[in-house]
């Protein structure tokens, strides 16, 4: 896939083998990055923002640190953060701590039901009410 002129491709949703479920190394996105797969890659690891950090220092490419937190309320992702997020605050609090670094909060595969730890369509309603919503992957 190759973007129309004028246009970059964002991938936002990422993990490294730092997380539990990846095994996606530096190379591996070097390798889609020459391929033209995207221009601007964000790295949102489980729990964890150290890998994104070690990619972003080290990256050919523009990198997004992010980080998705497991919140008592289920799954958020974070994105432009610079420190971690503890897991099991409620959804609110994350996203108000996402907020605080200035990131955008991002609401990860709000409607797919295979996904580990949904984030409450209660919780989703909201973030969205309260205009702490930002990104809804599609």
């Amino acid at each position: 896939m190759t973007a129309p002129a004028g246009y970059e491709l964002l991938d936002l949703h990422n993990h490294t083998d730092r997380s539990y479920d990846a095994i996606n190394r530096l190379e591996d996105y070097e390798r889609a990055y020459a391929k033209g797969r995207f221009h601007v890659l964000a790295i949102t690891d489980h729990n964890r923002i150290d890998g994104a950090i070690d990619v972003a220092e080290r990256a050919s490419f523009p990198v997004i640190v992010g980080l998705e937190v497991d919140t008592a309320d289920g799954e958020l992702i974070g994105l432009f953060l610079h420190d971690p997020i503890p897991p099991g605050l409620t959804g609110t609090e994350t996203a108000e701590r996402i907020r605080a670094q200035g990131g955008l909060v991002y609401l990860q595969h709000p409607f797919y039901t295979l996904v580990r730890r949904p984030l409450r369509p209660s919780t989703r309603e909201r973030l969205v009410a309260a205009g702490l919503a930002d990104v809804v992957e599609g």
